[in-house]
């Protein structure tokens, strides 16, 4: 990589799949599923619970009940989807501030370059 700096080329190789980086190996598996018409794996549940409230004055009590479906999405190895989302978002927003003073230098010498 002409012209990048030798910490940076070995950072962003740190971040290949082939070097064990998780989050870049799924981003990569995410970006191939519409090429492989793959479908993802959708489980549904109903979680429910209730609370007792006692009536005053007697033995008997109001039940309040709750119910609330879910839907649970993973890829095809397994990794719930939107886990994974939030994580490679998570990653790929350290790896651009791992960057930020290197992109801000960038800027500073475009906008005021040398006379």
């Amino acid at each position: 990589m002409a012209g990048v700096n030798p910490s940076h080329v070995a950072y962003i190789e740190s971040l290949q799949p082939y070097c064990g980086c998780d989050w870049t190996k799924r981003l990569a598996r995410f970006t191939n599923i519409h090429k492989h018409n793959e479908l993802l794996d959708v489980r549904h549940d109903l979680l429910y619970w209730g609370t007792l409230y006692p009536i005053p004055g007697t033995s008997a009590y109001t039940v309040n009940m709750h119910f609330e479906p879910a839907i649970y999405i993973f890829v095809d190895d397994g990794f719930p989807l939107v886990e994974t989302l939030k994580e490679i978002e998570s990653q790929v927003s350290q790896t651009l501030d791992a960057f930020e003073p290197e992109f801000l230098g960038q800027l500073k010498l475009a906008h005021y370059p040398k006379s």
